[in-house]
């Protein structure tokens, strides 16, 4: 069986096409230098997505040659040492002069996609840098099946990209930096910082692509689901997550449907909530193990009202732990943390929809077949356990 039954549970990977539609735009008819070509030798293998060429840009036909360029080229040297044209190559994610200079529209910046798409696939670039809002939206925008949003809170992150086996190094565009060197604040130090820590990036985030899903075992038969769990109260390690009808647990109506548990980031296990199953994982939350979860309020509460205790030994929380080391906002979901730290693409943006509703009331998880429940279920354990160590190695840092 697939990862998720025909029910299409899970959502597909956006079909993006590689063929260019310049002429819907009409962006080329209106500038100097239409559908300019990027530049560089990329002898470092990096890959800089600006937003959109500028008037001098347009003059000249060639990326970054304007004043924000020149802060862009001298910036990477400054903090670094990497040459702009000699080290990366530079591209814009819209290939036309704006009129005005004004900011890309969506159909534009649709209609450049495919140029994007292909510059990657052609170089396998080791860093991609998208720089500024439209930057950051063009690239994100193909790993990332949700909105990107403004780009801010993907600002300074190194992503380790499972799907291009490549670092995606989010930063402020240039143009921008010029405007805040007045203000000496922070955001210019920042951008350094930013640039500083691209530079110490050696070769590709993964020598290895790692497969999370196959740690996951789906285990319906609830007795072997207990046996399991016995035999490993007392490894050192485990994070654990339920699926339930309702966020919280105090509506006659509030019930688990399953859990998954997973042991030192080696291996899982998914069951459906009834039986053996629920005694032995009530044995395993009363061990020493210690234990990791991700908002563990959460899990914290269910297990009260099941058990009618908490949690032996918790150790750690994803989530506050990622508000601790960042407190922007919108950035400590599983989803989120799992994708900026481990390059895990999103895996329930369609299961996801089945638990949206109000706190107290029952939401649709019934409707998901079993089996897809526990394969996400699994993967969220596992996700969770190894969020925690990257989280944790940041801390020892």
């Amino acid at each position: 069986m697939g990862f998720f039954a025909p029910s299409d549970t899970l959502d597909k990977a956006p079909v993006v096409s590689s063929i260019p539609k310049c002429g819907r735009c009409g962006l080329f008819k209106t500038c100097k230098s239409p559908k300019m070509e990027l530049v560089g030798k990329g002898r470092r293998k990096i890959l800089i997505v600006g937003e959109a060429p500028g008037e001098k840009e347009d003059e000249l036909g060639k990326p970054f040659s304007g004043r924000a360029g020149k802060q862009l080229e001298n910036s990477l040297w400054d903090n670094g040492g990497i040459d702009l044209y000699e080290d990366c190559w530079a591209m814009n994610a819209l290939a036309c002069h704006p009129p005005e200079n004004r900011e890309p529209t969506p159909k534009e910046l649709q209609a450049c996609r495919p140029n994007l798409v292909k510059a990657i696939k052609r170089l396998k670039p080791e860093i991609i840098v998208p720089l500024g809002k439209f930057g950051i939206k063009a690239v994100i925008s193909l790993v990332w099946k949700e909105a990107v949003g403004d780009g801010a809170r993907w600002l300074g992150f190194q992503i380790p990209c499972q799907k291009w086996n490549a670092w995606i190094c989010p930063t402020w565009h240039p143009a921008f930096i010029l405007q805040k060197l007045n203000e000496r604040g922070a955001t210019a130090l920042l951008f350094e910082r930013h640039l500083q820590a691209i530079s110490k990036l050696d070769g590709r985030p993964w020598n290895n692509l790692p497969d999370y899903e196959s740690l996951v075992r789906v285990e319906v038969d609830v007795e072997a689901a207990a046996d399991w769990l016995y035999r490993i109260r007392d490894e050192d390690v485990v994070s654990f997550d339920y699926e339930t009808n309702m966020l919280k647990p105090d509506s006659p109506q509030a019930r688990i449907y399953s859990c998954a548990v997973c042991v030192n980031g080696e291996r899982a296990i998914a069951y459906p909530w009834h039986g053996n199953a629920v005694e032995a994982t009530g044995v395993l939350l009363r061990s020493s193990s210690k234990k990791i979860g991700a908002n563990i309020k959460f899990e914290e509460r269910w297990t009260q009202r099941v058990f009618g205790h908490g949690v032996r030994n918790w150790a750690w929380d994803c989530n506050l732990a990622a508000h601790v080391i960042d407190h922007r906002s919108d950035i400590t979901s599983v989803k989120f943390q799992a994708f900026v730290l481990l390059g895990q693409a999103i895996w329930n943006a369609k299961v996801e929809q089945f638990f949206s509703g109000p706190p107290n009331k029952p939401n649709r998880i019934g409707e998901i077949d079993m089996m897809s429940l526990l394969r996400y279920n699994g993967l969220d354990a596992v996700l969770e356990y190894h969020i925690a160590r990257k989280q944790k190695e940041w801390f020892q840092k």
